[in-house]
């Protein structure tokens, strides 16, 4: 009975360990990711992410407060330097709200960047649960704008936040 010692020994380790992993969140069942979101881009597309990032890398980048609108130009007009195979969209996470104030953020949105389609068809108010979102990515700080780089399954690969300062350099290639 004592060779079977070691092998005990061992399927009780590696228990425990399993246990540790999936209580700490070190399991990928656990990783940092976007939450199923769902809404309509400011050309009125209809979007569901990250189902709709058809298997490829995006940058998303997320604003909490309309006076962040400047930090997320400077994001948006940076878009030329992300690395080929990698796409952008930009998300204004405002939470729930009734139907004619989502008319009205909207209409003044759109209002705010009409001349320029490519951006329109990449940014998103977010009309759903935003604690949602902000507890599954792990978001505390909403005093700055903030960009993930997402797996296509929507698992967050990297991030940086504030005003745009040439970050896309140090980001890692997914």
């Amino acid at each position: 009975m004592r060779s079977d010692l070691p092998f005990q020994t061992i399927i009780k380790t590696a228990i425990r360990l399993t246990f540790v992993m999936l209580f700490f969140g070190a399991s990928p069942l656990y990783a940092q990711s976007i939450p199923k979101m769902e809404g309509e881009m400011l050309d009125e597309t209809e979007v569901v992410l990250p189902k709709d990032f058809n298997g490829q890398p995006v940058v998303m980048v997320m604003l909490f407060d309309q006076d962040q609108q400047a930090q997320l130009d400077g994001w948006a007009d940076a878009i030329g330097d992300l690395p080929d195979g990698i796409a952008m969209i930009e998300v204004a996470l405002i939470g729930k709200v009734n139907g004619m104030v989502k008319y009205f953020i909207k209409g003044g949105m759109r209002d705010n960047i009409e001349d320029d389609k490519a951006r329109m068809a990449r940014m998103m108010p977010y009309f759903g649960d935003a604690e949602k979102v902000k507890k599954r990515m792990k978001i505390t700080d909403l005093s700055q704008v903030r960009a993930f780089l997402l797996s296509p399954s929507g698992k967050v690969l990297w991030q940086a936040s504030g005003d745009y300062t040439g970050q896309f350099a140090d980001m890692p290639q997914p």
